[in-house]
């Protein structure tokens, strides 16, 4: 893979990033602008939603300008793009964790509630449990309803209010012990429809939850066995500030790091006959023939010409860049021209400058530049 393609991918990635993060955070600030204002009237929440849409996508650009401008010493407009990029961080911050912290407070309640409806049925099936497990057998009903059916309608059983005679009174207590086993029958099936209907699961149904809040549960478990006695309440709210400090630094920050990333070195455009390419030297250092490098250092160092204080700076500039690359760079000047944020032109004057002082070594050859430390 040429350094050409190296040089793209990780600013398309970087780019294509910045753009769903700012994407992401100007459509959250624009819907709780909205929300906030169509409360007292729907064109004021599309007032609302405008403006915060602005503002969220001024944020990036007042970061990127905050750092510009403090760069280059304008002071007063780096202040400026400072209280810019506050506000606008600021009501980001709000909307976003009003978001986030309904939407979890939201989904919270839910298994709450879920996880409320699942112990009472639990508890429900441990006491049908208990009780029929504590409950005398009994015949079925449709058994014990005829016995009772037909001791009634004997001459012993009619008058059980007032038995008279010892057959009556045989007879009723017969009626009664029947008449509580098929009671027990009746609650024994009562119980087993409880039973079946809590163990019961819907196929189609919710899984069952074991907390409202599952990563609240899991961090003060974990805080539990370091030591620190922490409930999952006292911890759910802090939890709400991670996707928004996700959102709100990746969108603020997002072109800082495109801008961090540079822009890569354009191909050389092919010759008109086709043959290579073209080689982004000035005219003054016309390419050498053959392919391999040819030094421009001069083994006796001269003594640098007088330049101007921009001049030095830019001289400065190059020496650390090459310095912080481990000693040598490798490219065209159009990217070194592009780092130190001067013109190419610029560029061949500071590389020429520290060529003849002896500061650098500068190679040139159709494959492009290369910058290195003088080694004597």
């Amino acid at each position: 893979m040429s350094p050409v393609t190296n040089g793209l991918a990780p600013r398309r990635i970087g780019v294509a990033g910045a753009f769903l993060l700012i994407a992401a955070s100007a459509a959250l600030g624009a819907y709780f602008g909205y929300t906030v204002g169509a409360h007292v009237h729907v064109a004021l929440g599309v007032v609302f939603a405008a403006a915060a849409l602005g503002g969220e996508l001024l944020k990036p650009l007042a970061v990127q300008g905050t750092f510009d401008s403090f760069r280059s010493r304008e002071w007063m407009r780096g202040l400026s793009c400072t209280a810019l990029a506050a506000v606008c961080i600021v009501y980001s911050l709000a909307a976003e964790l009003s978001l986030a912290a309904g939407s979890r407070g939201d989904l919270a309640a839910t298994r709450q509630a879920a996880a409320d409806t699942a112990k009472v049925s639990r508890d429900r099936r441990t006491r049908a449990e208990a009780e029929l497990s504590a409950l005398a057998p009994a015949r079925p009903a449709e058994v014990v309803s005829p016995l009772i059916a037909r001791l009634k309608a004997s001459p012993a059983g009619r008058d059980c209010e007032r038995p008279s005679t010892s057959a009556a009174r045989r007879a009723c207590g017969q009626i009664a012990d029947l008449e509580s086993e098929a009671a027990r029958a009746k609650r024994r099936t009562e119980l087993e429809a409880v039973i079946a209907d809590t163990t019961a699961q819907p196929t189609d149904g919710p899984a069952p939850i074991a907390d409202a809040d599952p990563l609240a549960s899991a961090l003060a478990s974990y805080a539990r066995a370091t030591g620190h006695d922490v409930e999952p309440d006292t911890i759910a709210p802090w939890l709400a500030l991670i996707p928004v400090l996700f959102l709100e630094l990746g969108s603020a920050l997002a072109l800082v790091v495109v801008r961090a990333l540079g822009d890569p070195t354009p191909p050389p455009a092919p010759k008109a006959n086709g043959e290579g390419p073209v080689d982004d030297t000035p005219a003054s250092e016309p390419p050498p023939a053959a392919s391999e490098p040819v030094p421009v250092a001069v083994s006796r160092p001269k003594t640098p010409r007088r330049t101007s204080r921009g001049r030095r700076d830019a001289a400065a500039n190059v020496i650390d860049l090459v310095k912080a690359r481990g000693g040598i760079v490798e490219g065209g000047q159009r990217e070194i021209a592009r780092t130190l944020g001067i013109s190419k032109s610029r560029a061949n004057e500071v590389l020429s400058d520290l060529a003849k002082s002896g500061a650098l070594e500068v190679a040139t050859s159709r494959t492009g530049t290369t910058v290195k430390l003088a080694t004597g």
